[in-house]
């Protein structure tokens, strides 16, 4: 793909409402009446290559663009890179480790990881947050995620562990077109449970691992895995599968997984379980279209300007000065 063939996919989907035409993303306008700014500086440009539209609201008579108060305001990348970094990010089944995408992309590290980070973040917007259940039975089960284990040191004949480690909790739909939600939550079981209680339709078909009693919800089976993961019928295998992938994606893609961010690498997961059986062309204008809708990141932008900000500000804080001594 050219420039122009990435720029006109990427606005075909984020303009997809109104039929690829632009419409005026400025809060409390969202006017249709919007038109093609043309400038010197753009002509002057557009004699080099191509050069991205300006657009024009007729309502606000603000000027905007395809990326203007989206996850990728701001950009720097051109359109062709950011929608081959998409490609690769889909063609991971357990995901796709910074390191890879930056070699993939030919562009630093600290790109590659806010740009996935956004990616995540557009991920888990775009999932609906119907109730789940009904007619069809839900799985429910949770993981501790996090940390890593120091089998040298032994407490009170426990292995320890260091870091910090989270407890995700999954509550997924079995069948065809089911779907998943996860939470984060930190030693708190009435979280869990109140997160499930949200979740599901009451009186809905509950299987679990005997960790939590969800039948005051509806109808609770219970499969206890010291025992077997499928006791006379009964298995929650649809949440250990989604587990399973979480797993894979910690110890062979990730290797260890930010406790501050485990809630977005959950959702990931969980979408690309979700939709394992769809095609990656499928997944990547799905991809798009959740990108381009998301709007701007309060936790992304400026990362690595903020991470360099508060450092300076430890550093001043530890260091010595004539006042100290």
């Amino acid at each position: 793909m050219s420039e122009a063939d990435a720029y006109a996919a990427y606005k075909a989907l984020r303009f997809r409402n109104n039929g690829g035409e632009p419409i005026c993303p400025h809060k409390g306008c969202e006017h249709h009446r919007c038109y093609t700014l043309t400038t010197a500086r753009q002509e002057r440009r557009a004699r080099e290559g191509f050069v991205q539209p300006l657009y024009k609201c007729a309502a606000c008579r603000r000027q905007f663009s395809v990326t203007s108060r989206r996850i990728f305001a701001s950009r720097k990348r051109k359109f062709r890179d950011i929608l081959y970094s998409f490609m690769v990010f889909v063609n991971g089944v357990s995901g796709v480790a910074a390191l890879r995408a930056r070699r993939a992309d030919g562009t630093s590290y600290k790109t590659a990881f806010v740009a996935e980070g956004k990616i995540r973040e557009a991920i888990a917007g775009s999932r609906t947050r119907r109730e789940l259940g009904g007619d069809r039975t839900v799985d429910v089960d949770g993981k501790a995620v996090g940390g890593h284990r120091r089998p040298w040191k032994y407490r009170k004949g426990q292995k320890t562990y260091g870091g910090r480690s989270q407890s995700v909790v999954v509550v997924r739909e079995r069948g065809h077109g089911g779907e998943s939600r996860v939470t984060v939550v930190e030693g708190h079981e009435t979280k869990a449970y109140k997160f499930v209680e949200e979740t599901i339709i009451d009186g809905s078909h509950i299987v679990s691992d005997g960790g939590f009693d969800f039948s005051a919800l509806g109808h609770h089976e219970t499969v206890i895995h010291s025992i077997g993961f499928q006791i006379d019928g009964i298995d929650n295998n649809q949440a250990e599968s989604l587990f399973a992938r979480l797993q894979r994606a910690e110890e062979g893609v990730y290797y260890r997984i930010c406790g501050h961010y485990l809630d977005l690498y959950a959702e990931e997961v969980s979408w690309r379980e979700d939709y394992r059986r769809l095609d990656n062309g499928e997944l990547w204008r799905r991809l798009i279209a959740a990108v381009a809708d998301h709007p701007q990141s309060r936790r992304w932008t400026g990362y690595w300007q903020r991470w360099q900000y508060e450092g300076a500000k430890r550093r001043k804080r530890t260091c010595i000065t004539p006042q100290n001594v």
